[in-house]
């Protein structure tokens, strides 16, 4: 019996595991982007720049915390819970966000955040 196919199969199985175990982010301390803008907080201030007209400068309540979110459904399982996933520890990294200054209002407040588990 020739050792050759048993090799093969052992490195095929061995780089089907490797690469399976590369797409996994070991756990490591981050470095929270929350001290650029903490997403957490229950309301947002946002600048927004209408069709005409000065900038229009108002709060927003965060989409974690709206209970009766029907605006935006797919945004509703964000309210749901008590206990929120957004926190730093878990993995939740700020890439953007960009909510409007009165010098740069913005047509359409947004942010994103990415969870790098």
């Amino acid at each position: 019996m020739s050792l050759r196919p048993y090799v093969l199969v052992c490195l095929f199985y061995g780089l089907a595991l490797s690469s399976s175990f590369a797409q996994c982010v070991n756990r490591t301390p981050l470095g929270s982007t929350v001290n650029v803008w903490d997403w957490r907080v229950e309301n947002y201030e946002i600048v927004r720049r209408p069709a005409a007209g000065a900038p229009i400068a108002t709060s927003i309540t965060s989409p974690f915390f709206l209970p009766n979110n029907t605006l935006q459904p797919n945004t509703v399982n964000l309210a749901l819970p008590q206990v929120k996933d957004y926190e730093p520890e878990d993995g939740w990294e700020l890439i953007f966000y960009n909510l409007g200054t009165l010098s740069a209002p913005v047509a359409e407040p947004a942010f994103a955040l990415y969870n790098r588990y």
